[in-house]
């Protein structure tokens, strides 16, 4: 899992934009800033 993880923020694209997505998500759902 390391291994995908360094590979995936590398490209800094699907790390970084499900990252932050989610983070908007739980904040509307719990309503709440995560």
């Amino acid at each position: 899992m390391r291994k995908t993880a360094g590979n995936r923020t590398s490209a800094g694209h699907p790390s970084h934009e499900r990252v932050i997505p989610a983070q908007r998500v739980d904040t509307r759902r719990t309503g709440t800033v995560t």
